[in-house]
This record gives C-alpha cells, structure tokens and sequence, in this order.
C-alpha cells in the first residue's frame, strides 16, 4: 500500500486536506470520491514499510516543460470551480498552486497570490506572472468589475479548450493532404529518376523505334533527371525567399492573403477565422468588455495577420461611428456574417448572435474537413495509379512492338 496525501473539496465546498493509503492513485481517488469529495490533488509519500525515495528530479524535469494553453485552462477551470465553492481567491490560489503539474507553474501562482496580499489586483498580478495572454487579463479585470469571476473564468476555460479543439481541426484538415501530395511526388520522382532510366537504356540498345507513349515517358524521364539540382534548388530558393518575406509585416499580410485565395485552403482558413473572431468577440462582449477593446483583443489573437488587419480596421470605423456589419464589409469576410451581425446590433443581442456564427463556421469547417479527407485518398489513388499504370502502358507498347520484329 502507498500512502496518499489529499487535498479535496466536500459537498459543502469546505477544504479537506488529509492522508489515506491505497494501492495506486485511481484507488485512492475512487475511495476520496466514494466519500462525496472532490479531489484537488494527490501525492505519493512511500510505500508502507520502503524507504522515501525524493521527487525531486522529475520536479526538475518538469520544471523544464513550458507552460501551455492547457495549464491555463485547468487553472481556470479549476479556480472557477473552487471560487463557486464558496472558498477565497487567495485559498484558491494557494490551491491551484500546491496542485500545479509544472514547478514554474506552481511558482508563478504563489507569486500572484502575494502580489494580491500585498494590495495588487488580480488581473495585475496575473499580467506581472507573464503566463497569460493578453486577452485573458482583460477579460478577469472585466470580471473584477462586474463581480463574477467564477462565470467569466469558466468561460475563460470553455474558450481555451474550444480554440484547441479549432486549431486541432483545422491541422487535420491541411496536414493530410500535404502528406498524401508529398509521397505523391515521391513516387513519381522515383519512377522518372530511378526505374524509367533502366528500360531506356534496355531500348536504346536495340535500336527500337518505340511508339509515341514510350517516346514522351523517356523524354519527361530523362529532363526530370537532368533537372534534378535545379528543381531541388528552385525549391530551396522559393522555401527561403517566402520564409524571409513572412518575417516581414508587409509580407506577412501579403502571404496570408494569397493564402486566403488557394482553392482548398482558403476556405478552410475563413472557417476557422471566423469560428475563432465570432467566438471570441462574443466570449468578451459577455463578459462585459466594451465593443472596442474587443475588437482590438481580437485582431490580436488571429493569426492571419490580413484578417487581424481587417478586424484592427472595423475598430477604427467603428470608433468612427459607423455599425460593425458595414465595417465588417469586405470580400474576404463572408456576407452571411455581415447579415447576421446586423440582425444582432438591432436587436441589442450581439454576442448571441455572435455564438451563433460561431457554431455555424466551425459545423462548415468540420464538413469540409470530412470532405477533403474523403476526396484525398481517392485522388491519391486517380494519381499515383495512373502514373505507374501510364509507365506499364508505355513500356509493354515497346515491349510489344519489340517482340513483333
């Protein structure tokens, strides 16, 4: 048996903080839950009976692992929950510290809660700790003012776990077919390079006068073949010119435009933008966050930079008195959202409606996913297929004619 130490919340949301034994960490959770509490954390002393063996070098491989969107999302998710609970910031903090998978994490925390002892608001704190983003600090010092944090965190960690799941999506539905185009090339730059030059030294040697599907087959083969640096250099070049062009502003907008007009891509990259502009321009109105500095938060968390130009833009128009549909107005945004966003302006429910076009563009991106995953194998198939079964056609044609002299 292992001795567990627990920090735990009871039905009432008072901390339990005890120690039990249990023969693995399920066990011991299962017996704090059989027992109505909700656990915090646990943590292995020793087996009963075996010297303590010190943590501490997984504590300093941890402490080596970045902070990611994850760790700020089970904060919040869990502080929200213990703030509804009826316990303290500063309790919850010290909770959610103890508790912390990552050292620097932990650290971080106890450092927020003692700005705060020290008279520093919340959201301050959490800007000085340097672990949070930007939109997240204005949304918990709207929280400061409005008086519900526990919803707006909740919130908080409902946005961060969607916008995962979005980027996650969006990654399936590029990363695939750029594989499948990948080994596509591959095998026919194997058959060009190395397979077809076999049978024409085999022809050549005869003196054959081969038909004409044979003829072409050769000729691509052997240009391919003495192309090869140049096409492997052009490549390189094009990789390194469009690489130092996006490290630029200018050229940075520029290709995320282009992108926004390729056949397949585009339109799975407006799906995803405008999930993620309405979800979180809505998020932050509801929150209580005033129309401007939602906008100007939100460009901020796009990452096409031409988009996050064009909602910068709709701030300004809109600070110029103009309605946010008509300064949404512009041929890379989709229309439907401009329509929607003017029903929700004269209704007076923005961010309702907001949500909506939400749910709309992530169903869109989900479908167009699912179609290109279905349409990529096939094509796949349609192109590889036909290209070894061009480079049969082409051969026992010579083949034939061969065998016939």
């Amino acid at each position: 048996m292992i001795a567990w130490r627990y920090h735990a919340l009871d039905p009432e949301g008072r901390e339990r903080i005890g120690r039990l034994e249990a023969p693995d960490e399920r066990g011991a959770a299962e017996t704090l839950r059989g027992e109505s509490l909700f656990v915090l954390s646990l943590a292995g002393e020793e087996p009963a009976g075996a010297p303590a063996v010190p943590a501490r070098p997984r504590r300093q491989r941890l402490a080596l692992v970045p902070v990611t969107s994850k760790d700020r999302m089970l904060f919040f998710r869990q502080l929200a929950l213990m703030l509804r609970s009826g316990l303290t910031l500063l309790s919850a903090l010290s909770t959610s510290a103890r508790g912390a998978a990552k050292p620097r994490f932990g650290a971080a925390l106890l450092r927020v809660r003692e700005r705060i002892q020290a008279g520093t608001s919340f959201s301050q704190a959490l800007e000085e700790a340097r672990y949070f983003q930007p939109l997240e600090i204005r949304l918990i010092e709207s929280a400061e003012v409005s008086g519900e944090m526990d919803t707006v965190l909740q919130r908080l960690a409902l946005f961060i776990e969607r916008r995962a799941d979005l980027r996650t999506k969006l990654l399936t539905g590029l990363t695939y077919p750029a594989i499948v185009v990948a080994v596509s090339i591959a095998v026919v730059a194997f058959l060009a390079v190395k397979v077809i030059p076999k049978f024409a030294a085999f022809f050549q040697r005869r003196s054959l006068a081969l038909p004409w599907a044979t003829r072409a087959l050769l000729d691509v083969s052997a240009w391919v073949e003495a192309n090869v640096p140049w096409l492997v250099l052009g490549a390189l070049a094009a990789g390194v010119v469009l690489a130092l062009a996006r490290r630029t502003p200018r050229g940075r907008v520029g290709t995320d435009r282009a992108l926004l007009s390729f056949p397949v891509v585009g339109p799975l990259l407006v799906s995803a933008a405008m999930t993620h502009f309405a979800r979180t321009l809505a998020m932050l109105l509801a929150s209580g966050v005033t129309l401007l500095a939602s906008l100007r938060l939100t460009a901020r968390t796009i990452s096409n930079r031409f988009l996050a130009g064009l909602l910068e833009g709709a701030g300004a128009s809109v600070l110029a008195g103009n309605e946010l549909a008509a300064s949404l107005s512009h041929p890379a945004v989709p229309p439907l959202v401009g329509q929607i966003v003017t029903v929700g302006e004269r209704t007076g429910s923005l961010a309702e409606v907001l949500e909506e076009i939400a749910a709309y563009y992530e169903r869109d991106l989900e479908a167009r996913v699912k179609r290109l995953m279905a349409l990529v194998e096939p094509g796949m198939i349609l192109v590889v297929g036909g290209t070894v079964g061009f480079v049969y056609y082409a051969f026992f044609q010579a083949i034939l004619q061969l065998s016939a002299r």
